[in-house]
């Protein structure tokens, strides 16, 4: 599915054709249904209880794929979703490294700077700008305070060591 979405949007198609996508959801669903019926539901225990059977991780999966099928898809209709998540998990393991490395971030305000952060170092390099490019224009302009400008330099110099380093 991936290499043939690559192939179409290489071509400069902005879908697949109608025909390619039914067979590859098709076959999707067929192997969903070999897959649920290796892996039943678990038979119910002699009397009867309250909730939800407990499912093996597989089934559950499974289960998971087969009713967000249309999400799990969506890279088949729309070419600007991408096939997976790993960008997204990327994101996000700075946030996890810094809370394991000091345990916690010290408060919420730190915590949502600290993302703030993150996230406009993740557009500049999704946009193929550098730290060094982009980030002197998030100085304030007219004649800070020597306070400011003593912030403003330790920020972007955090802030550039936090992308150069990411970028080894």
């Amino acid at each position: 599915m991936r290499m043939a979405v690559d192939h179409a949007r290489s071509r400069g198609a902005s879908c697949l054709q109608r025909t390619v996508r039914d067979e590859f959801i098709r076959h999707y669903e067929a192997l969903l249904g070999d897959g649920l019926a290796q892996n039943p539901l678990p038979p119910p225990h002699g009397a009867p209880r309250r909730g939800r059977r407990k499912q093996s991780p597989v089934r559950t999966r499974l289960d998971r794929l087969w009713t967000s099928e249309h999400e799990a898809l969506l890279f088949l209709d729309d070419f600007a979703v991408p096939f997976d998540n790993n960008q997204a998990e990327r994101d996000l393991r700075m946030v996890k490294v810094q809370q394991t490395v000091s345990g916690t971030f010290c408060s919420d305000r730190g915590a949502d700077a600290f993302c703030r952060i993150r996230s406009v170092c993740s557009t500049w390099r999704k946009q193929g700008r550098g730290a060094s490019r982009a980030a002197p224009s998030s100085t304030p302009s007219p004649r800070p305070s020597p306070v400011t400008r003593l912030a403003c330099t330790f920020r972007l110099e955090w802030l550039h060591t936090m992308v150069t380093q990411e970028m080894l």
